[in-house]
């Protein structure tokens, strides 16, 4: 599960890649709209954070503290449609199919009760 911010960094960089799996490095063509949003420890540690969940792959250039390359995995880029998928699924087996077997039952309840009467 990633948080919040994460999630905004990845919409980022997936609009930053135009919807393609690529390397992106954080330069300054890239830093002005992450910047806006993030401070640079905080860009690392959402990052890192998606790293770890495996939606893109970092790669920090040891010489340097700013310059951090990273790639937009698969599962990044189809992150949001897997994501709303879940959220059909959970509607559908946790809300949709409880209210319809409620109301078959009452139904079939209610016709037993009125054969019975």
């Amino acid at each position: 599960m990633i948080t919040r911010n994460s999630r905004k960094l990845l919409k980022i960089i997936i609009k930053i890649s135009n919807n393609k799996i690529s390397r992106l490095s954080y330069n300054h063509t890239y830093s002005t709209s992450i910047e806006k949003i993030f401070f640079q420890d905080e860009f690392r540690l959402y990052l890192s954070e998606l790293d770890s969940a495996g939606l893109v792959k970092l790669r920090i250039v040891p010489d340097t503290t700013i310059c951090v390359d990273f790639a937009l995995t698969f599962q990044g880029l189809r992150y949001f449609a897997w994501r709303a998928e879940r959220f059909k699924q959970f509607l559908f087996t946790s809300i949709f199919i409880p209210i319809l077997v409620s109301a078959v039952t009452s139904i079939v309840l209610f016709w037993i009760n009125k054969l019975l009467i």
